[in-house]
């Protein structure tokens, strides 16, 4: 049985229609992203479960619990529905010590073994010294530690994370990126975490839900969110990509070539687009090659700069009228080369 199930949830914020019939479940045990630009609806969508907004229509279940029935009208509290919630600003009491903030929800429910299981959860995130420290005291991987142990101290049955990262520098980002996704698995908690960073929804998710426009673009594994993207939008949002303008010469065994301004190529067609039409093609830029000589689906390109990324350069490249990013191990040392477009990873929309 599904653990949440979320049914035609509509919602509008003024004038605007900020969800609009979003549905998907989530299993008992899975991690699940909601991933997308500003404005997609996504915190609107996990204030919605929380309890914290109410939307105009559809329902929304964990488990045999019906949290929200617009047709029934039913709509139980934020307070009532035991989910665990980080906070973007991880929203910790400042005048309360890390062990005060964490047992706080257990002396709420009078649990009379709030202080052990406080200590227990401290100890399992690596804080059990630092108990008697207040917020201000701690960094900013520490604060977040303190807001998803809190949140999880109660054991809840499902665990809404709202861009939980997104206050932690570069360097501090990529390690609780890792940290996190072995917590909620060791602990196995049902979490469903809201973020615009892909690389943060890719390293935390089993599956990955793309909004756009209050709707849900599509969904799977991160795997084929990546790779094997259905639209023109979910192509361009992942990843760092090339993009080129055309259109379709030629359609043969689900294959197309595209023609633009003094250049054609191969690649794989999505979607109907008959010949004559104007499409565009998408590649990611870790699969466009730098060569030294031309062949099938190359194009003559000439170098106009490199800049220097540490683990690899990204150089840029004027085909025409088009410029094309590639990522090169070492310095391009010449102002001629040839980019390939391998045909299968060349996406035309």
């Amino acid at each position: 049985m599904s653990e949440l199930v979320v049914s035609g949830v509509h919602k509008r914020l003024g004038e605007t229609q900020v969800l609009k019939g979003v549905s998907f479940t989530l299993e008992k045990g899975e991690v699940v992203a909601l991933l997308g630009p500003s404005g997609s609806g996504k915190t609107t969508l996990l204030r919605a479960i929380a309890g914290l907004d109410h939307p105009d229509a559809g329902s929304i279940r964990l488990g045999d619990r019906v949290f929200f029935d617009a047709d029934a009208h039913r709509a139980v509290p934020a307070e009532r529905r035991g989910l665990g919630l980080v906070f973007q600003s991880y929203a910790l009491w400042p005048h309360r010590t890390v062990l005060e903030n964490v047992e706080y929800p257990l002396r709420l429910r009078k649990d009379p073994k709030a202080r052990e299981r406080a200590l227990s959860v401290l100890r399992e995130i690596g804080l059990e010294g630092m108990t008697a420290r207040y917020p201000h005291e701690l960094s900013g991987g520490q604060q977040q530690r303190v807001a998803l142990a809190r949140a999880i101290v109660y054991q809840p049955p499902l665990l809404l994370l709202d861009e939980p990262l997104s206050n932690l520098d570069a360097k501090l980002r990529e390690e609780a990126r890792v940290w996190l996704r072995e917590l909620i698995g060791r602990l196995q908690i049902s979490a469903l975490c809201v973020t615009h960073d892909q690389l943060e929804a890719l390293a935390l998710a089993d599956r990955v839900l793309l909004l756009e426009h209050g709707r849900v673009e599509q969904e799977g594994a991160p795997e084929e969110i990546y790779d094997r993207p259905r639209t023109l939008f979910a192509a361009e949002f992942m990843g760092s990509n090339n993009r080129l303008q055309g259109k379709v010469v030629e359609r043969r065994d689900g294959m197309a070539r595209i023609a633009g301004s003094g250049w054609e190529l191969w690649g794989q067609l999505r979607g109907d687009r008959p010949a004559g039409s104007e499409a565009t093609a998408i590649i990611r830029l870790e699969r466009t090659r730098i060569q030294q000589s031309g062949g099938q689906n190359c194009l003559a390109a000439k170098l106009e700069t490199a800049v220097y990324l540490g683990e690899r350069w990204d150089a840029l490249f004027r085909i025409g009228d088009v410029r094309v990013r590639a990522w090169a191990p070492s310095a391009p040392e010449q102002s001629q080369y040839f980019l390939f477009f391998p045909p299968e990873s060349l996406w035309i929309f």
